[in-house]
């Protein structure tokens, strides 16, 4: 028998059970004859009876009560919780599988790139309904946020193994840019908004529709999760809109057929990055081969 999780559904089982020991003490030993000489067949047999349930209810209280100190406490899934470093992928997975949008306030969205905007894209087509992204990543036109990032992010420890720059942050963004207007090109269904920022931080915020997550870009550090129908699910929701209006928009104009340089930097410029415009045929081409092996930072 399965003991209910919730601690109101646990005290009304056990109220129930001592109701019913109440009640088969009662039967036992003021309804029934006391006297070892039974002379009514009935009466005996009822005794026997009330005396096996009350035994075995006692069995039950007392091995149901020992299972229950023994078992941690369940933690309810409405309740705001902390992930592991180790369970992040899976809990993003998870958020992804059934979700009809992606909201991402961050700063590169090199996790978005490489997992997010593919899957739902994918998910789209094959549901024949539309998803939507949207994507709050760091403004490439300004060199401050860009030099400022890189310097926090090549201090810390998710940091070694690159050097990060203020040109290498700007390709980051950039590569994001191109993945996610590429893929919208490609499906009609799948609707996309990039917008940038201003100011950076360590952390990044996403939002579907069964949580709001809050993670660091180490993928080691834990994570804080907010599930839907937590008041916090619903401040994470109007943190991201009071981002998201005060974010730079860009134009929605469709790629270029070829991924050559000169078109492409034309194209940035147009949908307005500006930095593109002095941005070297080799740097653009490192754009598009960064987009081309976008790979997840949990791998």
């Amino acid at each position: 028998m399965r003991l209910p999780e919730s601690k109101y559904l646990r005290r009304a089982l056990f109220g129930i059970a001592a109701l019913c020991l109440l009640l088969l003490a009662v039967i036992q030993y003021l309804l029934l004859p006391a006297d070892g000489n039974r002379t009514d067949n009935l009466k005996a047999v009822g005794a026997n009876v009330v005396a096996n349930l009350l035994t075995s209810l006692i069995a039950f209280v007392v091995v149901a009560g020992v299972v229950l100190w023994l078992m941690p406490p369940v933690a309810d899934s409405r309740e705001v919780k902390v992930v592991s470093g180790r369970d992040r992928a899976a809990t993003l997975d998870e958020g992804r599988r059934s979700t009809t949008f992606w909201w991402f306030s961050g700063g590169l969205g090199r996790f978005n790139r490489a997992v997010v905007i593919p899957e739902l894209a994918t998910a789209a087509r094959r549901s024949n309904s539309a998803r939507s992204i949207v994507l709050l990543t760091l403004d490439p036109d300004s060199s401050a946020v860009c030099s400022t990032y890189a310097e926090l992010r090549g201090a810390r420890r998710s940091g070694r193994g690159q050097e990060w720059t203020e040109a290498s942050v700007r390709t980051e963004i950039l590569a994001t840019v191109l993945v996610a207007f590429q893929w919208r090109d490609r499906e009609p269904l799948l609707e996309v908004e990039v917008r940038f920022k201003q100011t950076c931080s360590l952390t990044r915020l996403e939002i579907n529709e069964s949580f709001a997550i809050r993670t660091s870009e180490d993928p080691a550090e834990s994570a804080l999760v907010f599930p839907r129908g937590v008041p916090f699910y619903s401040l994470m929701q109007e943190d991201f809109r009071l981002d998201r209006k005060q974010a730079r928009g860009i134009q929605t104009t469709p790629l270029p057929a070829g991924l050559d340089a000169a078109p492409l930097r034309s194209w940035f410029v147009q949908i307005g990055i500006s930095c593109a415009q002095g941005m070297s045929d080799s740097e653009i081409r490192e754009v598009i081969e960064v987009a081309a092996s976008s790979r997840s930072p949990y791998e």
